[in-house]
């Protein structure tokens, strides 16, 4: 009887994957539900919440919440706004996960000379972060 599979397999299963055509987006989209799942989780023990108590306020299941804050679920834009008006997202929760900073502006008061103005000029980049320019 011929041995059909006599060639040793010692290759990385990692490594393999990420040769794969779709890796990059399937590991982004991971990463993003990762930090949903944190960031959920992180509010929710600050307001010392159970999963079973957000479960109840946002009209869903204990075990839709352990999987939306394991990363385990693509969680669906009503679902998220339930959780979100829950557990009163702000700004800040939305920065840490969708990782932008939020914009904000310097004042300048005051000027050596009555002719010179401050303005600032906002720049919307590509990438939907904010960049201010002072201009004299």
């Amino acid at each position: 009887m011929k041995n059909i599979n006599n060639k040793k397999i010692n290759s990385d299963p990692i490594a393999e994957a990420r040769k794969g055509k779709y890796f990059e987006q399937y590991s982004k989209e991971a990463k993003e539900r990762i930090k949903l799942g944190v960031e959920i989780y992180n509010t929710r023990e600050v307001l010392g919440m159970s999963q079973q108590e957000l479960a109840e306020k946002a009209y869903t299941t204990q075990k839709v919440v352990s999987r939306i804050e394991n990363g385990d679920v693509n969680i669906g834009f009503a679902l998220l706004n339930r959780i979100a008006s829950v557990l009163n997202f702000n700004y800040e929760n939305w920065s840490n996960i969708l990782e932008f900073s939020v914009p904000y502006k310097i004042l300048f008061v005051g000027s050596k000379t009555a002719s010179s103005t401050t303005k600032i000029r906002e720049n919307v980049l590509p990438s939907e972060t904010y960049n201010y320019q002072l201009i004299q």
